[in-house]
């Protein structure tokens, strides 16, 4: 396997292992053993944990990234992005074990500061412009207040991931809370 084969496959299998356990579960064996190298191969790659995390969580950033975009890119409509946003970051989140946030914002804090700097960026990038958007549509509402909303919005995910199975009445009633009867009537055509 190449170098950069390497390290891109250490970091992914790294990335499920953290996500599937919680990062100080998943010991440098486990991740080895995982990435069918040597403890001595992967050290050769990542000087210590720390740099490991660091770089699994830099990926992550990158997939959520490209994976928005991709879904921005594909609907025309802010309400079909919404809803597409929203089901993208609920399967990412909640196939999360709750270990996974708790170790990395207790023990990597620099990187934990990455993660909480990302969110702010993708709460206006993606959500920001989304809400916006919708309003140009003229499927929310005029007035809203596009940057309390975006925080409500990461909020809302964040206990819907974290409290309830199904996340999809909440996200409805979220949703309807922004439509304009524009919007309401798009959403009930599709149901």
């Amino acid at each position: 396997m190449k170098k950069g084969n390497t390290k891109s496959n250490i970091v992914t299998k790294s990335l499920n292992l953290f996500i599937t356990y919680g990062i100080n579960a998943v010991r440098t064996e486990d991740i080895s053993l995982h990435s069918g190298i040597s403890k001595r191969t992967l050290y050769a790659h990542f000087k210590s944990k720390k740099l490991l995390v660091q770089d699994v969580i830099l990926f992550q950033i990158d997939l959520i990234r490209s994976q928005s975009n991709r879904i921005r890119m594909e609907h025309i409509s802010a309400i079909e992005e919404f809803v597409a946003l929203w089901n993208y970051a609920s399967t990412v989140t909640s196939a999360a074990n709750p270990n996974f946030l708790r170790d990395l914002r207790r023990g990597y804090p620099i990187t934990w500061l990455v993660l909480t700097q990302f969110e702010s960026e993708y709460r206006k990038d993606f959500l920001v412009a989304n809400l916006k958007r919708g309003i140009a549509q003229q499927v929310y509402r005029q007035g809203i207040d596009v940057e309390v909303i975006s925080h409500l919005w990461v909020s809302v995910m964040d206990f819907n991931i974290k409290k309830i199975e199904s996340g999809s009445e909440i996200r409805s009633h979220f949703l309807r809370g922004l439509l304009t009867e524009k919007g309401a009537s798009i959403i009930n055509r599709q149901n």
